[in-house]
């Protein structure tokens, strides 16, 4: 085990690595996902997948390692998009993570903490 690393249940495989589950997107994380797609995609034909593209990447990243990104307060952690000012605010559990929010970072901080805390 890593230093810092924590083991979590899940089914293994033959080399002992922990096949974790996709993180659960919350119906309030997927309508801001699905709302920022439309606002790329009408702002130039394609910017919308790329960004659906890029959400895929974190939420991977966030299934791979949970534990490596930002603590924004409590058990919250953020991980960023690239590309776009967005951030992806989720909880890291035991058996499932749980992504809050997919929030536009322009916002004032108080915007964004309101919107990862819905």
């Amino acid at each position: 085990m890593v230093r810092g690393e924590t083991r979590y249940r899940g089914t293994g495989t033959a080399s002992g690595t922990v096949i974790r589950p996709e993180p659960h997107v919350t119906p309030e994380a997927e309508a801001d996902i699905l709302a920022a797609a439309r606002y790329y995609e009408a702002k130039r034909v394609g910017l919308g997948l790329v960004f659906l593209d890029e959400v895929e990447r974190a939420l991977s990243l966030v299934r791979s390692t949970p534990l490596l990104f930002t603590v924004v307060e409590g058990p919250v952690r953020r991980v960023l998009l690239n590309r776009f000012p967005f951030g992806v605010f989720y909880e890291p559990l035991e058996d499932r993570d749980t992504v809050l929010a997919v929030v536009d970072l322009r916002q004032d901080s108080e915007a964004v903490r309101r919107a990862y805390n819905r």
